[in-house]
């Protein structure tokens, strides 16, 4: 492995701290939301955290704790002074794909995703809203320490940075890194 890139800023700080990701070659590549859906056809209205608590909510799908999507979710709700109300309502599950999924399929009223995920889903599932997070969700990308191939992990960063990589990112619902133009 030459490149690394997380959804979670954590993850990249554990690399570096434990050696295995140059540092000097760490950037913010792009960056994401936290949404709430719904499935498609849903007569729910939700504009807001505290409108999961409505009585209509039944079900909530909810990643595993440890991934960044479950993490930011859990911050904002956290913050929102709902979790005591909203954690009896989740489903967990093992991967966001998996909330997606449930969503989709109808098994569950509402979900936690990122908007990213949420785009692969047209006419399955609509965002109702997105979640308020304290910080810009950042994926950072870097090259690994022992990379076998530095030059290419040098210039692949530099394509996944340059207009064109953007592109790509933008077309499946990225945003650019906080800062950039």
């Amino acid at each position: 492995m030459d490149v690394f890139v997380s959804a979670d800023e954590a993850f990249m700080d554990k690399g570096v701290k434990e050696g295995v990701i140059l540092p000097a070659t760490r950037l913010d590549l792009v960056s994401n939301r936290v949404v709430v859906i719904v499935p498609a056809d849903s007569p729910l209205s939700m504009d807001s955290l505290a409108s999961l608590a409505q009585p209509g909510v039944k079900r909530i799908a909810f990643g595993n704790p440890a991934m960044p999507n479950a993490k930011y979710a859990e911050m904002a709700i956290k913050a929102a002074g709902l979790w005591g109300q909203l954690q009896p309502k989740f489903v967990l599950c093992a991967t966001v794909v998996q909330s997606l999924n449930y969503v989709a399929q109808g098994d569950v009223d509402a979900g936690f995703v990122f908007a990213t995920d949420a785009a692969t889903a047209p006419g399955k599932v609509k965002v109702a809203f997105t979640v308020p997070v304290r910080e810009p969700i950042v994926y950072p990308v870097a090259e690994v320490a022992k990379a076998p191939h530095p030059q290419l992990a040098e210039a692949f960063i530099a394509y996944l940075l340059s207009p064109d990589g953007q592109a790509i990112f933008h077309h499946y619902g990225f945003l650019p890194p906080p800062g950039a133009r």
